[in-house]
């Protein structure tokens, strides 16, 4: 999400993201507001997004199965009014999320994944105020 204005923070053992749609963007490089992601050491945070002007789009392929959830996070940093939909496509099914009201204060999204060694997971997320926009995504966990 664009930890370095170029490139990620990532750790994902068992997966790679590509975007396919978009590119990165940064609003601070070192904030104390806790709508900001934090790195892996929890010594500081970054505001930063993936953006698109209509839809944004990018897939997780998977080296190892996996089952557990997939965890994206939605910001709305600078209170844009930004508004779209975000689709998970699994293989097996598509998923999706209204981004409907104001992600001023961040939006979590939770959704439970089975994939096969080799599979891909698409994400899309499509405008329909402002931009298309994530902040971050994680596997593993509840939702």
């Amino acid at each position: 999400m664009a930890w370095n204005k170029t490139s990620d923070a990532v750790f994902m053992p068992l997966a790679t993201a590509v975007i396919d749609q978009g590119s990165r963007y940064r609003w601070s490089a070192n904030t104390g507001d806790v709508r900001a992601l934090e790195n892996a050491t929890q010594s500081q945070r970054r505001a930063a997004q993936w953006v698109h002007a209509n839809s944004l789009r990018f897939h997780l392929t998977f080296s190892s199965a996996y089952s557990g959830v997939l965890h994206l996070y939605a910001l709305d940093w600078d209170g844009s009014r930004r508004r779209g939909t975000v689709y998970v496509d699994d293989g097996v099914s598509v998923r999706s999320v209204v981004l409907g009201s104001s992600f001023h204060n961040g939006a979590w999204m939770h959704f439970p994944i089975n994939i096969a060694a080799g599979a891909t997971v698409s994400v899309r997320v499509d405008a329909s105020a402002g931009n298309a926009t994530l902040s971050g995504l994680f596997l593993g966990g509840g939702g």
